[in-house]
């Protein structure tokens, strides 16, 4: 048996790389796809290949299984029943001229049982009463107090150290962000009192290419203690959204046509990415997502499923939000208990569950146009020591 040598505790890697990685943090195997499936037959003995490797050769307590498939697969995948779906991304939700769907297989070896399933559900399953455009989101912080920023300077760290924490960042891990976000096509977005010149709320987004499909997940919703209920951490994932879309649709639109381009452009019309988010269910952060615009596919449309949680991420990393531990104990490790304990300490009280929302064409079409994202990139001002 291999143990994998786990990633750097500095900086926390979100969507991971291209292919196979043994050795992401708190015992977990993922595989990032870097091809289409189009069988049935070849998503299974991936999977399965894929999943031995990790139980028995790597000792890993999770595997997760991301991987672009055709809709027959998809189809099949469903009906058959034979493997751990966790989530299906409908693409049509960003290209209505593919039927494919991204779809993450995931499996633990403990159980996972989703108490806070009942709740996010009805919540989604409820009109979205918050009544504010992602616009307005912004525009409703007097912007003598606060101000939306893409900018952050080495004062910063200790503060946006104190932000993210909780995910598992490290104050070395902050520094080298802030050192290099810039330049390793990462994004940030934060909201900074004017009074202080300090953070109040952050949040990040990173990349990768899966199977031609460009995937862009924001993460690390956060907010400085004691900021919480304010609306800073939706102010600050709306600018996020506003960056992604500038700088890889708007900008390259115009970079690839040469020329000003229209302002009617719809969104069926450009090459969107897929931009995608892990919500904490303990936290609730996917309230922060559907004020921003973010759906989550098929938890708001389908009836019926108060008792089947899907697009659901079950037990997959620890944070420490200051909220009730989960239902693991270390008889649900079974005779792996003794290792993981020592690896993981005392995390996996911690571990959480996470549903997958994004950002459909139509909310782009609605309240991300070319014109509303330069509005809402106006608002951001640089940042001085």
């Amino acid at each position: 048996m291999t143990l994998a040598k786990e990633q750097s505790a500095n900086q926390v890697k979100c969507v991971g790389e291209p292919g196979e990685d043994f050795a992401r943090s708190e015992g977990r195997a993922y595989f990032n796809g870097p091809d289409r499936i189009d069988s049935y037959q070849q998503l299974t003995q991936l999977y399965r290949d894929f999943s031995l490797r990790a139980r028995e050769q790597y000792d890993r307590r999770r595997v997760v299984f991301r991987v672009r498939c055709t809709d027959a697969v998809v189809t099949q995948l469903v009906a058959e029943n034979r493997l751990p779906v966790e989530v299906i991304l409908p693409l049509r939700l960003i290209d209505p001229a593919t039927t494919d769907a991204l779809i993450t297989l995931g499996e633990n070896v403990h159980a996972s049982e989703v108490r806070e399933w009942p709740a996010v559900y009805q919540y989604w399953q409820r009109p979205n009463g918050n009544g504010r455009t992602p616009i307005e989101q912004i525009a409703r912080h007097n912007p003598n107090r606060v101000r939306l920023t893409n900018d952050l300077v080495p004062a910063d760290a200790e503060t946006l150290h104190r932000i993210w924490q909780p995910f598992g960042w490290t104050l070395q891990g902050v520094e080298e962000f802030i050192r290099d976000y810039r330049t390793d096509g990462r994004f940030f977005s934060g909201v900074v009192d004017r009074q202080t010149n300090t953070l109040v709320s952050a949040c990040m987004a990173e990349g990768i290419t899966i199977a031609g499909i460009p995937l862009i997940e924001g993460t690390e919703y956060g907010t400085l203690p004691g900021q919480e209920g304010n609306g800073y951490c939706t102010a600050a994932v709306v600018g996020l959204h506003a960056q992604i879309l500038q700088r890889m649709v708007y900008s390259a639109e115009l970079q690839n046509s040469g020329e000003t381009a229209s302002e009617t452009t719809q969104p069926e019309q450009l090459h969107l990415p897929l931009i995608l988010a892990e919500f904490n269910m303990t936290s609730r952060s996917d309230i922060v997502g559907r004020h921003t615009g973010m759906t989550v596919p098929l938890v708001e449309s389908t009836p019926g499923l108060e008792s089947t949680p899907i697009q659901v991420l079950r037990h997959n990393v620890s944070v420490f939000d200051r909220h009730q531990p989960n239902t693991v104990t270390p008889d649900d490790l079974g005779e792996h208990a003794g290792r993981y304990r020592e690896a993981f300490g005392q995390t996996y009280p911690y571990w959480r569950h996470f549903i997958v929302g994004m950002l459909p064409a139509e909310a782009i079409r609605n309240h991300y146009s070319r014109e509303q994202v330069a509005l809402m990139l106006s608002r951001l001002e640089q940042r001085s020591e």
